[in-house]
């Protein structure tokens, strides 16, 4: 996959533990990260363009207690990200 360096503003990576059954139980660990709202957080990562086939596939994996939120990112850039609901 290729991918392009760009930031998520407004939010920092935070640990948390996951509880639901169907997650861990494919073979996920039960601490994961995760994306907190925080006024002056910034996080750095790579954005990857995904198929809606494949966003439709990462909607199923998530945790059911995960909701997908379009966020826009350092470039301008929109994206999508999983936060707990």
């Amino acid at each position: 996959m290729n991918g392009t360096s760009d930031a998520l503003p407004g939010y920092e990576s935070t640990s948390i533990e996951i509880t639901d059954e169907v997650f861990l139980a494919k073979g996920e660990q039960s601490v994961q990260l995760t994306a907190t709202p925080t006024p002056d957080g910034k996080i750095d990562g790579t954005v990857f363009e995904v198929s809606s086939e494949e966003l439709a596939r990462s909607d199923k994996y998530e945790p059911t207690e995960y909701s997908r939120v379009e966020v826009t990112l350092d470039s301008g850039m929109k994206a999508w990200i999983y936060l707990k609901i």
